[in-house]
């Protein structure tokens, strides 16, 4: 996934976008930016989102209060947080 990231970010198609988080800067790896709005993905190795995923997924928010983000673990359903945030299988992506 990184490699596939660097290479859309050589391509000028994707960029990263650093909010502030109650700590530090937290940065969402994938952000789509259309006439619509934004959509944030964030990756996530387990069955549920981490604690990270979901902080960099309320600092984006916070930001960027009309957006929406997708959190891909490894999960066979998709489901939702609140209203701007969802969980969705990471094998959506591919």
């Amino acid at each position: 996934m990184k490699k596939l990231l660097n290479a859309f970010e050589a391509l000028f198609l994707i960029r990263a976008i650093e909010t502030e988080g109650t700590v530090t800067k937290t940065s969402l790896p994938l952000i789509f930016e259309t006439e619509w709005g934004h959509l944030g993905i964030i990756p996530c190795d387990g069955a549920e989102p981490t604690l990270k995923a979901l902080g960099s997924a309320r600092s984006f928010l916070k930001k960027y209060p009309q957006a929406k983000v997708a959190i891909a673990c490894r999960t066979d359903t998709a489901s939702t947080r609140d209203y701007s945030t969802f969980i969705i299988p990471y094998y959506w992506l591919s």
